[in-house]
């Protein structure tokens, strides 16, 4: 649209000149000769110039120019007069606010150029004003947009989260099936041979302690457990592969060792998840060196896995001897890694083993205590923990003496209940006939019974043998956390625990003689915080230890106050660090009963 321009004068030649002057510009020229056509003008159109004379009948130019600046407040005005009138042309500037004042007779290029600039400072005007006005617009719907993504970021944030519990989930119900197919596949290896069943439970054991000690990752470290604790699985189906051929006799007890890790292989390759174990057992066997190997593998190229499952089984098959298991000998088992350092077995792997295992660490024969099947137990052996079933039925009372007896009638209660616990006796030296295997022949060890009196009648204190072990319990909802503590605290003469919430906890403290209490601070299900708590109010005689990864400070010294809490470690702790704060707890002895403290 063309520019708008009003010439306002009384004298119909000097409009009909201007409409004349102004026309080769383009512009859209109206003419009123006085203030009331002027105004009508002003009302109906948007002027974008006004150009005013000052001498006027009735309505005078400054009179006109003052109702234009309040009709159209943007338009440029300008004024034209004959006369030198200050007064008149004082009113004018002031009243009318005009931008410039002209004097007859006039130039036409000088008005020309007044004219020009007018129009593009009305224009600026209108495009400021358009401008912000679109600005304003755009504010409040970006507003809107700010709102409504605000709205949209908080739903699909708490969709997140509900997906990512949901994933948390899945992935724990995946870990716990992965586990609970472990434990039926460890199930049938123990009922297919129990003494071989335990031989996987010690390996798997010694291997996460190898994987701990090299400083694998949490992935990496359960399937170096699972892997060792089926690395024998293979020879269940190698074993009835051989009983079925012709001419082979049912009695053959062990299959080639290069056959039962391809057949553990072959079962194991099936199951979704169980890859890189299926992979560690099939290479368990293959030398370092490769020497004589038919896999084409040598040194590092043998998986990680398997060169740790064949340390950890070749040291307990030289530890244990099957003759008398409660009798091991680990020389035996660091003189067999030596032999094979760099041959059969990684070199630095044996070094690792050898480094943690010294000769001065061994334990006191009498103060440790080996797992067994119904077939190894022994007249003269020690009961180190209870007996019970799966129903948490109590059998046999732990310090019991086993005798003839009582092998027949454990014997009796494991062809009936194959779900037994398992069976934990105390190390110790055997007669020469037990070393022999014969069982029930030899007299029963002269071991006295608690509160028993010598041969002058005197009391005499209880058996070391038969002291009762402290209980320690585990609290922690990640599993592969309670396999590493229990891993710190192997060579300790505890009887470890282990519960996945804090109501377990709790069902366990109420049933059970539980002298510590190792608890996680962040659980899902019930806090250590919840759980310390818990245990101040109905049992407060059993002394915490708390661990925590993030726990705030003021968290923690509110934790600290508690009368039962008697060390927080922070994730992740030294292992001595720990020893040491079970030492403490211990030392300190029970925190006060509520009646104490009051």
């Amino acid at each position: 649209m063309k520019p708008a321009v009003l010439v306002i004068d009384d004298e119909q030649a000097i409009l009909r000149s201007i409409r004349r002057l102004l026309h080769r510009d383009n512009y859209q020229i109206h003419l009123a000769s006085n203030g009331d056509e002027a105004i009508k003008i002003l009302v109906e159109t948007d002027i974008a110039v006004i150009i005013c004379d000052q001498r006027m009948p009735g309505m005078s130019g400054a009179e006109v120019l003052t109702q234009a600046c309040k009709i159209r407040p943007d338009a440029y005005r300008i004024t034209l007069t004959g006369f030198t009138d200050l007064e008149a042309a004082q009113r004018s500037i002031n009243e009318g606010q005009i931008h410039q004042f002209l004097t007859k007779p006039w130039q036409d290029d000088h008005l020309r150029l007044l004219v020009a600039e007018g129009v593009r400072a009305h224009q600026l005007i209108q495009e400021n004003r358009r401008l912000e006005q679109l600005t304003r617009q755009q504010n409040v719907e970006l507003q809107t947009w700010n709102k409504n993504l605000e709205e949209q970021v908080q739903q699909r944030t708490k969709m997140l989260v509900y997906q990512n519990k949901k994933l948390l989930g899945l992935q724990e119900q995946l870990e716990h099936s992965l586990r609970d197919t472990v434990g039926v596949m460890a199930s049938m290896l123990e009922m297919f041979s129990p003494a071989l069943g335990i031989h996987c439970k010690r390996v798997a054991e010694l291997a996460g302690q190898i994987g701990t000690w090299i400083e694998v990752d949490q992935d990496n470290l359960r399937d170096i457990e699972l892997a060792a604790h089926l690395h024998d699985i293979g020879k269940i189906a190698t074993l009835a592969a051989r009983n079925r051929s012709p001419g082979r006799s049912r009695g053959h007890k062990h299959t080639t060792s290069a056959a039962y890790p391809e057949a553990g292989h072959t079962i194991l390759a099936r199951v979704v998840g169980f890859e890189n174990i299926a992979q560690g057992i099939r290479y368990q066997k293959v030398p370092f060196d490769g020497d004589g190997s038919a896999a084409g593998m040598k040194g590092d190229m043998i998986p990680l896995v398997s060169r740790i499952i064949a340390v950890a089984s070749a040291y307990d098959d030289a530890v244990f001897s099957s003759t008398n298991p409660t009798d091991p000998n680990r020389a035996n088992g660091r003189r067999t890694l030596l032999a094979g350092k760099g041959k059969t077995f990684d070199p630095k792997l044996v070094q690792i083993v050898l480094d943690h295992l010294r000769p001065e660490d061994d334990t006191n024969l009498a103060d440790t205590e080996v797992e067994l099947s119904p077939r190894q137990l022994r007249t003269g052996m020690v009961l180190s923990r209870d007996l019970t079933n799966i129903d948490g039925v109590l059998l046999l009372k732990s310090g019991i003496e086993i005798t003839p007896d009582l092998i027949n009638r454990v014997r009796v209660l494991c062809s009936g209940d194959l779900l037994l616990s398992a069976i934990y006796v105390k190390c110790t030296s055997m007669p020469a006939e037990n070393k022999t295997g014969k069982a029930n022949e030899a007299p029963a060890p002269n071991i006295k019974e608690p509160n028993s009196t010598d041969e002058n009648g005197n009391d005499s204190p209880p058996s070391k043998l038969l002291d009762r072990k402290k209980k320690v319990l585990l609290v922690d909802d990640v599993q592969l956390v309670c396999n590493s503590i229990r891993r710190q605290l192997f060579r300790c003469n505890f009887d470890i625990q282990s519960a996945n919430d804090g109501q377990t906890a709790l069902e366990i403290v109420k049933s059970e003689d539980i002298d510590l209490v190792i608890t996680d601070l962040a659980m899902v299900k019930m806090s250590g915080e919840s759980l310390v708590n818990n245990l101040q109010r109905i049992a407060p005689h059993i002394p915490c230890i708390v661990l925590t990864g993030e726990a705030t400070k003021d968290r923690v010294i509110k934790l600290s106050q508690a009368p039962n809490v008697r060390a927080i470690l922070t994730k992740p702790w030294e292992s001595q660090q720990l020893l040491d704060a079970i030492n403490n707890a211990f030392e300190q002895g029970s925190p006060n009963k509520p009646e104490e403290a009051a």
